[in-house]
């Protein structure tokens, strides 16, 4: 299995034109172009897909596989249509999901009977991030994400975790806009109910 690591936070530039100008080279044949992409985007596309399954080894096999994609068919990228990080992003997601399509793999990350449950409101429903400051405790975020059905979890990493606009993170997650915002209130209404729990049970301690 590989072990592939994203690059950490650097100063390389990740503006549109910088990007641009990266994946015209790379479409051109220049290979060493990759490295600029990849400090610019293998960060945030490896947090958004360790968020999702929550395994580091699955999430950097997924990133890897993105970005050979993208050598073996760099034109594939299409600027009009969306960004290079959320295309990067995009063809990672598949890759998860081709392993959880593997009958060998024994979890399913989508249950669309959740789509329909009507939760209860809850003062925190809106911004579950507070929540966490309150607690204190990242920890408690990511064990509440997991605990999420796969397209709300989704849909709240994309948005307010990793804070793509609306269209973009809907164009990643394959789904119309609205089913998009409409699958981040319900998400955040659980994670701030998850979240809310735990706070009142440690205050009770």
């Amino acid at each position: 299995m590989r072990h592939i690591s994203p690059a950490p936070m650097t100063d390389y530039p990740t503006s549109d034109n910088a990007q641009h100008a990266a994946m015209t080279r790379l479409v051109g044949g220049d290979t060493l172009a990759l490295d600029l992409i990849y400090q610019a985007h293998s960060g945030p596309v490896y947090r958004y897909l360790l968020a999702l399954c929550g395994d580091a080894s699955v999430a950097a096999d997924a990133m890897h596989d993105a970005f050979v994609a993208l050598i073996d068919r760099p034109a594939g990228f299409d600027s009009t249509r969306g960004t290079l990080g959320g295309y990067l992003a995009g063809i990672a997601r598949r890759v998860l999901w081709a392993r959880w399509r593997d009958p060998l793999h024994q979890a399913t990350p989508l249950d669309s009977s959740d789509e329909t449950f009507d939760e209860p409101m809850s003062d925190a429903a809106d911004d579950p991030m507070q929540m966490v400051v309150t607690i204190q405790d990242s920890t408690a975020l990511m064990a509440a994400l997991l605990d999420l059905p796969w397209v709300f979890r989704e849909a709240v990493v994309l948005v307010d975790l990793q804070e793509r606009d609306y269209r973009e993170a809907a164009a990643i997650a394959g789904i119309p806009l609205n089913t998009l915002r409409t699958r981040v209130l319900r998400g955040r209404r659980r994670l701030a109910l998850a979240l809310g729990a735990k706070h009142m049970k440690e205050q009770t301690l």
